[in-house]
């Protein structure tokens, strides 16, 4: 049973007596654990990007468990006891923002750990409420900045291997900046100054764009959509003949569809990069192969000329 934490703060104060006996219990025991066995340092990671870019730091210096599985949704995440238990054991724990894992708040104050490192990857702007938008890592030049600040924890974390850590960090940098000018030099020369997107997750990106999102929904994937705001968007799209809908994988795709019928439009994926399906891990896909296809839907979506 997983837990659903949104609505009380009592189950993790449960919990965390769990983790205490846990610890105490395992105090006696010989048998080395699995961690134990493994080389580097163990760091628990939330969203996708937040893993990718924790491994492509630490590389084989770090043991990295993300909490989220692939192919779910990050938006329907709620932490199990087991998750908990491994917050609370973990040398460094690495999340995007408060803002997008609302859960992790009541979880780190349950599992109050002396020695434990937490790093909040991303910068966001919170002075608006809920409008704020913590999908920063889909800026890749915001990406880098989330870099620096997960070399940083991991070398506060582990201060011998600072150096190992600066290198595969500047590495990484390097690659992020590449694809920031790519993503510059295709999005150039466009018919179209906006794009149609099926919730307001692209604010970061369509910053370094300049250009503007029309959301069928709000910043949250799950929001309820009214008749009078559909009715305002296909008016929008009409009156800037606007031809497709960027729609991402993971949600439900009848909202998009029913405009898309009555705009005559048609769907294009934009991923979000909050979570990789098992398939796409398989496929070898990652942060710069589906940033890449991402540039092309959105070249596609504003009417851009070949570079």
């Amino acid at each position: 049973m997983r837990l659903r934490i949104k609505n009380t703060r009592l189950l993790f104060a449960v919990i965390s007596a769990v983790v205490l006996l846990s610890a105490c219990g395992s105090e006696g025991s010989d048998e080395p654990s699995t961690q134990d066995s493994l080389p580097g340092i163990d760091v628990l990671t939330t969203i996708y990007p937040i893993t990718y870019f924790t491994e492509r730091v630490g590389r084989d210096l770090v043991n990295v468990t993300s909490l989220m599985k692939p192919g779910v949704p990050a938006h329907d995440f709620d932490p199990a006891p087991s998750d908990i238990i491994d917050l609370a054991e973990a040398s460094l724990v690495v999340y995007n923002h408060a803002s997008f894992e609302v859960w992790v708040d009541d979880a780190l104050d349950a599992t109050v750990s002396g020695s434990r490192t937490v790093i909040e990857a991303a910068d966001i702007d919170t002075s608006d409420g809920g409008n704020a938008d913590p999908h920063a890592w889909l800026s890749p030049l915001k990406a880098v900045a989330m870099v620096q600040k997960i070399k940083n924890g991991l070398t506060a974390a582990a201060p011998t291997n600072a150096g190992a850590f600066s290198e595969n960090a500047d590495e990484l940098v390097v690659e992020l900046t590449a694809l920031s000018d790519q993503i510059m030099t295709r999005i150039a020369n466009c018919r179209h100054n906006e794009i149609v997107v099926s919730h307001l997750a692209y604010g970061h990106l369509t910053e370094l764009l300049g250009v503007r999102q029309i959301g069928l929904s709000g910043l949250s994937a799950e929001s309820e959509t009214g008749a009078k705001r559909v009715a305002e968007v296909i008016d929008e799209m009409r009156q800037l003949n606007l031809i497709y809908i960027l729609q991402e994988p993971l949600s439900n795709s009848d909202l998009a569809m029913t405009v898309a019928r009555e705009a005559d439009a048609e769907i294009l994926e934009l991923h979000p990069l909050e979570a990789l399906t098992t398939d796409e891990q398989r496929a070898g896909d990652d942060y710069f192969t589906v940033m890449r296809r991402n540039i092309e839907a959105l070249a596609l979506a504003l009417g851009c000329t070949a570079s």
